[in-house]
């Protein structure tokens, strides 16, 4: 999760307890993650930071509830609502008025610099909130309340960065997969995809510094996120101009191909190909398989060597002719 949350637990003499969570239930925590354990509270994102994921109704409702049942705190941090794709974000106050909700106008009012939200917190405790602020940092800054009451008659502005987000998270759900980056659960909201890079390395900041080094594309390590797990995991964000997006994803296409056929393998072999590019292949190929039509679908060098995978070189590859193929995904 934000890894900020960590340490603020940390400096207010509070432990972390970081719960793993898995692509199966979509980077979100659920009831069996915590079963059993003593917490104080639980502490969700949803959309969050770095899967972009998000919990529906039932998902927000069974966590509250199991939540309540070992007599702890629910904090929902709903920081990026209003950046949303095909569903509206459940705020956690749909359910129930007992949580506390954490919200700023940081990410949809596009207002990061002014360090200006707010909080919703059960009624017994508003008091105990305000006692609080009032001693660490009293308000929040004349211009940026001022600033804030503008952006909230923004909308036509606001909605047109939502356009751009939207064609961002299209461009690269698709771009990463053809690249090879096959294994995330595509975002709901906010502007992060969570990838899965186990197959191509055991050192994800040893990765994230090889790409920005030969490729020119700043991708953020998983361990900033997760500390026992986050080795495998890479974050990349879409919050720039789709052009840019473009670029990156291009340039992410040229590292992968040059990666993958000059890495050696266990036998120093420099022409082997990792089972992460061929999982990539493996991807395109399954579209066509089920009769999808994607001309010009995988990055350039996954469409150069279709053959070589459907040829029989690796040991589960699809007895299909390769004319079949090729000819439905030439570029």
């Amino acid at each position: 999760g934000y890894p900020s949350f960590r340490q603020i637990l940390k400096a207010l003499d509070l432990a972390p307890v970081d719960l793993p969570t898995s692509l199966d239930n979509r980077l979100q925590p659920v009831p069996a993650d915590f079963a059993g354990m003593d917490l104080q509270g639980l502490l969700v994102a949803s959309p969050g930071n770095p899967t972009g994921t998000m919990l529906d109704h039932a998902a927000m409702s069974a966590l509250i509830d199991a939540t309540k049942a070992q007599g702890a705190s629910f904090i929902s941090d709903e920081i990026y609502h209003g950046i949303e794709y095909e569903k509206k974000a459940v705020t956690a106050l749909e359910i129930t008025d007992d949580v506390y909700v954490i919200n700023s106008f940081s990410k949809y009012f596009s207002m990061t610099g002014w360090r200006v939200g707010w909080m919703v917190v059960p009624e017994d405790h508003v008091r105990v909130v305000e006692r609080i602020a009032q001693n660490m940092f009293i308000c929040a800054p004349h211009a940026s309340q001022v600033a804030a009451l503008a952006a909230m008659d923004c909308t036509d502005e606001l909605e047109a960065n939502m356009d751009v987000y939207r064609a961002n998270r299209a461009m690269m759900i698709t771009g990463l997969r053809e690249a090879g980056f096959t294994r995330f659960a595509p975002p709901d909201g906010a502007f992060y995809v969570y990838a899965d890079v186990s197959e191509l390395t055991d050192d994800s900041r040893a990765l994230a510094r090889d790409i920005l080094d030969k490729a020119g594309v700043a991708v953020t390590p998983g361990l900033d996120f997760d500390p026992v797990r986050g080795h495998h995991w890479l974050r990349f964000s879409y919050a720039r101009s789709t052009q840019d997006i473009a670029e990156g994803l291009g340039r992410l296409k040229t590292y992968m191909c040059y990666t993958c056929r000059n890495h050696p393998d266990q036998n120093g072999d420099r022409h082997a190909y990792s089972s992460h590019y061929r999982n990539g292949l493996r991807a395109v190929l399954a579209s066509v398989r089920a009769g999808s039509d994607r001309a010009g679908a995988g990055g350039p060098c996954q469409k150069r060597h279709l053959g070589w995978l459907v040829r029989g070189h690796d040991a589960d590859a699809w007895a299909k002719p390769r004319g079949a193929v090729s000819g439905v995904l030439a570029g």
